[in-house]
């Protein structure tokens, strides 16, 4: 038997099978063959890659269901294109006897209508035939057996009666591999997918299922029949196998630099690969070891790991590569390497085209050699720089298909975040491995998931080489240094550490060499940054990796950082105050980040510590909290200033996030009489006053004052600093407790009282700012959440806290008669009103003073605090005065009530007169007010059960005629039509002077009694402040035709008023509409450009397109546009739409509104935009939009593209949809795939539409679209639809959801075995819209 394996080439290979079948034995046979072309491929394309390409030629379906004769071969055959030969594989499932010579002789003759015979075939000298068969060999038949594909029997081993059968030159291109029943076939398959790619054994079968459909699949014509190696080993890949000689080099990415290293060693037969740690330096070396191996046939590789002798002494026949990894150390320079310094470049020097050599080695290590002039000439960089934005794109994405399906689109999604935080292929590796070491639950919130597997990722790159570096140096307490000097001023000084190094190597013997050693490897391995005469981390991980270290060694870095504190604040060091500081520093960076290293400084070092802190805090400034953070956390017990920081700073309970409370810790008094009697407390207490306590949003109760007065006393001046400094501001929790430390000195506090008046009290210009913001936001001319911003602004917040416990401590202190005559009593009035108020829930007021401070609020603005208390604790005295209040009315609608209900309930018996006061003085409007208003009361009454609404028979104190009005005020509120009787009517037309509320009342109801209310109408419109109530004056107008209102309501400064007029002038009025409707497109208020939009969509006309162009371009939204979400701008979204029902475009104007989508953050705009333009614009426009689709870019406006396509489809040319092409759909985006893909389903012929079926169904990744296929053409073409189902595994639910049947659930486990995540989610969005 010769093997004639050598001229194989790695072109073509192909397997003819078909799909389908029913029933019996030959199910079972075709099962059989499908298997045999399954073992073949993975056998022939992966295992020894001796071909491309296999192609699965099919039979018909009655070929395959037929019962098959002992002579006749299955209908499948493997067809495969070799290097000198076509091999033809064909197999046969026999359960009978072993094969005789006329057996097989009978079935290589055997052919038929669309058979093929083996003998027929072999009529080609070009041809092979290869059998494969469950069935033994007999007799002279064994001289044919082979044991694998490719090999072949000699010449002479072919039995002379099949010579004499089969056409000249058959002998040795016959061949047969015996003996291979299902249960071996099966077997070597799965040793194949296990053992040769790795394939977990939990995972095999599901592999080889879905081999299997791939097979069934080409034998239904799917891509031709081809089956392709990187199809193959997509499969292989989606079952975590690999195929590479090592995974990591299956997809290597390049760096920038790789065409230097291959110059450098076809120029120099030799290289040395330089760079800093997890830039893939061993990787490509593998990598060039694989490029070289398959250009040099026998490239042997030999790994260099005990030194320059055994490089030396090697006899490795030729050709050869030697691999010297790391020959001065692996993490530092070890001394043990020294012979390669002297002999390396000898080494590389005499490299040859069959004896080459590769070194690999970090720069921080090389450096510390001193050796790196020696071999300059073979040196190539490799580092970070090296891996371009494109480069660690493709790092990062060819790892993406080795997840778990599920982590797939959480780490697509999250590409851009990693590679801002991951630089070196190592860190970018570790993500991985760390996203598939993390708990599944966490994917429940991925973004917690990818800023854990980032850590990781640093923590397993950066940190562990730092810990590496240090421990293998034995640097510990070099590393000790570096890091607390880093702490201590947050860069290293060199300057300082020269200084500092010889007495370091005075007081600790194992810093002899000193720390400088250590930062030069650091800067050469990029752990610290050289600057100008500093060094600082160049990355945050290093630190950390320096504090893991430090960690295992607690007692060694606590005797180093004694040493290091002691000699800083030595009066020898390198500056005794500086050197203090930096000591406490240090001391608040070990309790924080290494508390377990417990350093004790000298005693005297302590107390240059503690004098240094008392110094510090006592000249304030901007650092002044921060310094007393760090007394409170590294002063001795004996410093009084650290004390009394421990103490304002003790915050007991910390559970509720950054919403803390001061409570006082627990001192004896002992402890109060040392702080009291030091003479620094009280500055210390001055400055925390001023400076902290007003910016600290942690909560002081009050006891907090009488707490610190027995530290130190006289505290005032301080609290009304920071009373004065404060007094403008918004919302501070500190506010109470300024307050009440201030107001111990009440005369001193009218500074204050001063200035929360001016800023209570606003300018002429802030008032019309003011009115004109409320106005906006009336007007909707903001967002609504900006709206509520505006509205809810807190300015004045601590001025009113002021004065409110201004005028209650005056009240307590100095009394009530103080406020009376106080020279900003106008603006105090109101705060003694509520506190009187406030008092009186309680107990009585005092009569005089009520009457003094009813005598200052009557008539002003808070009178209606003077009846609440009235209502409570009626004194007869006011019975006049309150009857005349309710006689002569006041414009404050809160005032009106707060009489009304007082009277109502202390002396009602007073309302009939005041109703025949009215009515005598022909006041007739008032009465109808009073009912309004007493229904407005009953009603608060109705809604929360307090005594301040009307009393219960409130309708027997006024007539009849008024209780009338008073019901059906009552009663309207809830729906109930009006309906009066001709004295209450008349009443209401005698009401025509009346208040807003009366006015407003007679509006309501005109409509249902025929009242008269154009001069209501007009003079809401002209004086309501209320825009509600405006609205629904203009709504009258326009009901009853009054146009001159209506007219000059366009104008109205309410916009829903201007709104509602321009609506209804539009409505009536002629195409196109006037120029002074068009204009309005550039009114501020939404509700009219609102409008308009709607009224043009209404009246298209070819003359209002320029106004709704410009519309078009509209930004106002609801809301806000916040992180990660899109803009929605419905104005724009309406125009839009409203020129779509215009007959077409110029090229002007779609050019105008192409810009528009472009420019565009509005998702769902960009979208209308791109279908009306396919819809209305030329077939130029269409051409541009497809080009769009399919450019490189912005993925999010070629989905808008695609999307915009397909919502025209019918639009679309026929020109468009021939642009589609198989390659466009597996290689864009899965968003816009899917869109094509539906596009072209609707729009190309049916044979069109099955071709791209049958080109696009062998791709793993996107073999979902023809879900999306089937669900078209199934309401096209039912035929069409069957055959393309043919294409996907048989009996898959979603060719079930295609055809109508409704699934469970549709989730990415529904199509998971038919794509990628990604497309999957894309057709599951189709999917769900059409359930």
């Amino acid at each position: 038997m010769v093997d004639n394996m050598d001229g194989i080439t790695r072109d073509s290979a192909s397997l003819d099978v078909e799909s389908g079948g029913s029933g019996g034995d030959s199910l079972a046979g075709y099962d059989y063959q499908i298997d045999v072309s399954v073992w073949l491929a993975l056998d022939l394309m992966l295992a020894n890659k001796l071909t491309q390409v296999l192609v699965l030629e099919p039979a018909s379906q009655e070929d395959i269901e037929a019962k098959l004769e002992e002579t006749e071969v299955g209908p499948l055959a493997t067809q495969v294109t070799l290097n000198e030969y076509i091999l033809v594989v064909q197999a046969k499932l026999r359960s009978g006897d072993a094969w005789t010579v006329a057996g097989l002789q009978a079935l290589l003759k055997h052919g038929g209508d669309n058979r093929v015979s083996a003998a027929e075939r072999l009529k080609d000298g070009n041809v092979r035939y290869l059998l494969v068969t469950s069935a033994a060999l007999n007799g002279k038949t064994r001289g044919l057996q082979v044991r694998r594909a490719g090999a072949w029997p000699k010449a002479t081993d072919m039995p002379k009666a099949m010579l004499n059968e089969l056409p000249a030159c058959s002998a040795g291109r016959v061949a047969v591999i015996g003996g291979l029943d299902e249960e071996r076939l099966t077997l070597d398959i799965k040793r194949l997918l296990t053992e040769r790619f790795r394939v977990p054994n939990a995972r095999w079968t599901d592999c080889l299922k879905m081999l299997r459909e791939e097979a069934r699949m080409r034998i239904s014509r799917g891509g031709d029949g081809r089956w392709r190696r990187e199809e193959l080993e997509r499969i292989i890949h989606q079952h975590d196998g690999y195929l590479a000689s090592t995974p990591e080099l299956e997809h290597y990415v390049h760096p920038t630099n790789w065409s230097d290293l291959r110059d450098t060693m076809h120029k120099n037969h030799a290289v040395l690969i330089i760079g800093q740690s997890g830039t893939g330096k061993t990787l490509a070396t593998r990598k060039l070891y694989e490029e070289l191996r398959a250009e040099i046939p026998g490239l042997s590789h030999v790994s260099i790991q005990r030194g320059p002798h055994e490089l030396r002494n090697d006899r490795t026949p030729s050709p050869v590569l030697y691999d010297i990894e790391d020959p001065w150390g692996r993490f530092d320079f070890d001394p043990a390497s020294r012979p390669w310094n002297d002999q390396l470049a000898l080494l590389l020097g005499q490299a040859s085209h069959d004896r080459m050599i590769v070194a690999t080695t970090r720069r921080d290590v090389a450096q510390a050699t001193g050796a790196l002039e020696t071999v300059e000439r073979w040196l190539l960089a490799l580092e970070v720089e090296h891996y371009g934005k494109d480069e660690r794109s493709r790092l990062y994405r060819t790892r993406i298909e080795g997840l778990s399906r599920d982590l797939q689109m959480t780490a697509a999604d999250a590409e851009s975040l990693v590679l801002s935080k991951l630089a070196t292929p190592l860190e970018i590796q570790k993500f991985f491995d760390a996203l598939r070491a993390l708990k599944p639950d966490l994917l429940k919130n991925p973004n917690n998931l990818i800023a854990e597997a980032i850590n990781l990722a640093h923590q397993d790159s950066i940190e562990r080489t730092v810990i590496e570096q240090i421990q293998q140096r034995d640097d510990v307490r070099a590393a000790a240094i570096i890091w607390a000097l880093m702490k201590a001023a947050d860069k290293l000084s060199l300057g300082l550490l020269r200084v500092l190094e010889p007495e370091l190597a005075d007081k600790e013997p194992r810093l002899d060499d000193g720390v400088t050693p250590l930062v030069d490897f650091f800067v050469a391995a990029r752990n610290l940054r050289a600057g100008e005469g500093v060094v600082t981390y160049y990355h945050p991980r290093v630190e950390a990796g320096i504090e893991r270290t430090l960690k295992l060694h607690p007692v060694v870095v606590g005797r180093t950082l004694r040493t290091l504190i002691d000699l800083l604040v030595d009066p020898d060091g390198p500056g005794e105050i500086w050197g203090a500081g930096a000591s406490a520093r240090i001391l608040a960076a070990l309790k924080e980040r290494l508390p377990d290293s417990i350093v004790k400084p000298s005693p005297a070092s302590v107390g240059k510590i503690d004098s240094w802190l008392t110094s510090q805090l006592a000249q304030g400034g901007r650092s002044f909290e921060g310094d007393l953070k760090l007394a409170a956390a590294v002063g001795s017990s004996y410093s009084n200033v650290s004390e009394l920081a421990r103490y304002l700073l003790y915050r007991p309970d910390k559970r509720f996030g950054y919403f803390h409370c001061w409570e006082p810790p627990k001192r004896d008094d002992a402890w109060y009489a040392r702080l009291r009697a030091d003479q620094t407390t009280k500055p210390l207490l001055d400055l925390f006053i001023r400076q902290v306590l007003p910016m600290d949003r942690d909560d002081y109760p009050i006891s907090i004052i009488a707490d610190i007065e027995r530290i130190a006393s006289d505290l005032t001046p301080a609290f009304l600093d920071a009373a004065q400094h404060v007094v403008s501001y918004g919302v501070i929790p500190s506010a109470d407790v300024i307050a009440e430390g201030a107001l111990r000195d009440l005369d001193g506090f009218e500074l204050v009282v001063d200035a929360a008046v001016a800023v209570l009290t606003p300018s002429d210009g802030e008032r019309r700012k003011n009115a004109e913001t409320q106005l906006a936001i009336m007007n909707e001319v903001y967002p609504h959440d900006y709206a509520e911003h505006l509205a809810d602004d807190d300015s004045g917040y601590t001025a009113d806290e002021f004065l409110q416990a201004y005028v209650k401590r005056v009240r307590d202190v100095k009394g009530w008669r103080h406020l009376a005559q106080h020279r900003h009593a106008e603006h105090l009035n109101r705060y003694w009103m509520r506190a009187v108020a406030h008092e009186t829930q309680h107990k009585a007021p005092d009569s005089d003073e009520f009457a003094a401070v009813f005598l200052a609020c009557y008539g002003g603005r808070d009178e209606e605090y003077l009846w609440s208390v009235l209502l409570r604790w009626w004194d007869d005295r006011y019975r006049a005065v309150l009857r005349k209040r309710v006689h002569d009315g006041h414009l404050e609608r809160t005032v009106r009530h707060a009489a009304l209900a007082c009277l109502v309930e202390q002396a009602s018996d007073e309302l009939p007169e005041i109703v025949s006061d009215w009515l005598a003085e022909g006041r007739s409007e008032q009465p109808v007010e009073l009912a309004l208003d007493l229904a407005r009361l009953q009603s608060c009454r109705s809604r929360d059960d307090e005594q301040h609404g009307a009393a219960t028979d409130v309708g027997a104190t006024i007539p009849p005629t008024y209780a009338e009005i008073f019901s059906v005020a009552l009663t309207y509120e809830r729906g109930t039509p009006p309906h009066f009787s001709p004295a209450a009517n008349a009443a209401l037309v005698a009401a025509k002077h009346g208040s807003e509320d009366v006015r407003r009342f007679r509006i309501r109801v005109a409509r249902h009694v025929g009242l008269s209310v154009q001069e209501d109408i007009c003079w809401i419109l002209g004086n309501s402040d209320d825009d509600i109530v405006a609205v629904e004056a203009i709504e009258e107008a326009i009901l009853q035709k009054i146009d001159r209102q209506v007219e000059a309501a366009l104008d109205h400064r309410f916009a829903k008023v201007g709104a509602r007029a321009l609506a209804a002038i539009g409505e009536n009025a002629e195409q196109p509409l006037p120029e002074r409707l068009l204009a309005k497109a550039g009114s501020d208020g939404s509700p009219i450009r609102k409008a308009l939009v709607t009224l043009l969509a209404a009246k298209p006309h070819p003359g209002h397109l320029p106004t709704l162009l410009r519309l078009a371009k509209d930004h106002w939204s609801s809301s806000s546009r916040y992180y990660g979400d899109d803009d929605t701008f419905p104005i724009a979204q309406a125009a839009v739409k409203a020129i779509s029902l215009l007959d077409a475009l110029s090229t002007n104007d779609a050019e105008e509104l192409y810009a528009v989508a472009i420019a565009t953050s509005d998702k769902q705009l960009q979208i209308d935009i791109f279908r009306l333009l396919t819809t209305v614009g030329q077939q130029t426009m269409q051409e541009r939009l497809f080009d769009m689709t399919v450019a490189p870019g912005r993925s999010e406006l070629h989905k808008a593209a695609a999307t915009g396509l397909l919502l025209a489809a019918d639009a679309v040319v026929p020109k468009i949809t021939a642009r589609i092409t198989p390659e466009i759909l597996t290689t864009q985006p899965p968003a816009v795939a899917t869109r094509l893909v539906l596009l072209f389903s609707v729009r190309a012929d049916l044979a069109a539409v099955a071709e791209m079926a049958r080109i696009i169904a062998p791709d793993a990744k996107r073999r979902v679209l023809l879900v999306l296929m089937i669900w078209i053409l199934a309401g096209r073409d039912e035929a069409t639809a069957h055959s393309i189902e043919k294409l996907l595994p048989q009996g898959h639910p979603a060719v079930a959801w295609a055809f109508g049947h409704k699934p469970v659930t549709l989730d990415d486990a529904f199509l998971a075995d038919i794509g990628d995540p990604a497309t999957c989610a894309e057709v599951l969005v189709w999917m769900k819209l059409a359930e």
